[in-house]
């Protein structure tokens, strides 16, 4: 996703009134499958956004080495509690027990419990799309273009039915001759 429209051999381009009807546009397009790098946003309040958003990704990028620590830390954790726990449980079961056993009961717990704790350390470095979260930055007021860019017609003929159904104040179009000017019969 990019957001100044950067045109391709087909267009299609929604003016919505603010972030929110942007925002609903991007979801559906999405859920009709087109792909999020197709999708442009433009507009004053989206360039301020941008700005922002360069602010906020320097941040991430710093954050993430600290993510990457928690993660592996949570990993190392979550595996020492989870072998403990698998000989634990072995032992409460069979009492003494040969030190194979009891060693195959310490990985499948240290791999069980690292998986769990890995995945819950990071769990929360999950992001959305960028067009979609540059929706919510409170800089992106005033109206927003939401624009999709292909080289197959049949992507903009799609997604030029999607923004048309969410009624925006413009729609237009641009491609070659025959596809070029507000949506509506082709010849």
């Amino acid at each position: 996703m990019a957001t100044e429209g950067r045109p391709a051999a087909y267009n299609v381009v929604a003016r919505f009134p603010g972030p929110e009807r942007a925002r609903e546009a991007i979801g559906a397009l999405e859920r009709a499958g087109v792909e999020a790098r197709a999708i442009s946003l433009s507009g004053p309040g989206i360039r301020r956004a941008e700005e922002r958003q360069g602010e906020v990704r320097a941040r991430e990028g710093a954050a993430l080495g600290w993510l990457g620590r928690r993660l592996v830390m949570g990993s190392g954790i979550g595996a020492v509690l989870g072998g403990v726990a698998g000989v634990a449980a072995v032992l409460a079961v069979r009492g003494e027990l040969p030190a194979l056993v009891t060693a195959m009961a310490a990985l499948g717990g240290g791999i069980l419990g690292g998986g769990v704790g890995g995945f819950l350390s990071g769990v929360g470095g999950l992001r959305a799309s960028e067009p979609w979260e540059l929706t919510f930055e409170p800089r992106a007021e005033g109206p927003v273009d939401v624009g999709v860019h292909a080289d197959a017609v049949a992507i903009v003929d799609r997604a030029t039915e999607v923004l048309a159904e969410l009624e925006p104040i413009a729609l237009r179009r641009s491609g070659p001759p025959g596809r070029s000017g507000p949506p509506g019969p082709r010849p």
